[in-house]
């Protein structure tokens, strides 16, 4: 529980998105320089009126319970949170809301410091979105695939990797390179696993397996 609003809201206003601080009603008394940045309405819009302006309908009504219920036991509420802004945009917030006590450890205000991370959750979607197309073009390819440890273990091989070595899907996964090598070759892919871990192999080579 925190007992000092001046130091807590020196060090929000500089490290998040979104800073403000309310009554214990629930009403904004404080809003961050940056607060227009991120909502689109100025610290002058919103004092005297309750964060509900940015509320987004996008929660049931158990969720704003829950929050209320925690905060008003004098608990540090933490969890994400989705706004919108001033023209419509809906934000999601990763939100704190922190109760401040008096001496006698009544509330006084509470703060509430957000960082949007909707740009962060758009890049993660787009990462996984390739990932998955990456995947499905890894297992359809009509070429040997296959992506060995760097001991030359197998920890992935697409269909057409197996066929061509004989070997069921999923077979060769935890078999050694060498294992699968002919014998006149192994010195020669030996030497490609280690120029390979420096990242000096070649684009191209060839062997015999077995």
């Amino acid at each position: 529980m925190i007992t000092s609003l001046n130091t807590l809201v020196g060090i929000a206003s500089k490290i998040v998105d979104v800073a403000m601080v309310t009554d214990p009603s629930g009403k904004i008394v404080w809003a961050g320089a940056d607060f227009e940045k991120i909502t689109g309405y100025s610290p002058k819009e919103v004092i005297g009126h309750s964060p509900n302006i940015l509320k987004s309908g996008l929660h049931e009504k158990a969720f704003y319970e829950n929050l209320w219920k925690t905060i008003s036991e004098k608990e540090v509420w933490f969890g994400i949170i989705k706004n919108r802004k001033k023209d419509g945009t809906v934000y999601k917030a990763l939100s704190k809301i922190i109760p401040i006590l008096d001496a006698k450890g009544a509330v006084t205000e509470f703060v509430c410091i957000q960082r949007d991370i909707s740009l962060y959750e758009a890049i993660l979607g787009r990462i996984i979105e390739a990932e998955k197309k990456l995947e499905m073009a890894f297992d359809v390819a009509q070429v040997a695939m296959f992506i060995l440890s760097p001991g030359g273990v197998f920890l992935k091989e697409n269909k057409y990797a197996s066929a061509m070595l004989g070997y069921s899907p999923g077979e060769l996964i935890g078999k050694n390179v060498i294992d699968v090598t002919f014998p006149d070759d192994i010195d020669m892919t030996r030497k490609v696993m280690k120029e390979a871990a420096s990242e000096r192999t070649k684009d191209f080579f060839s062997m015999e397996k077995r």
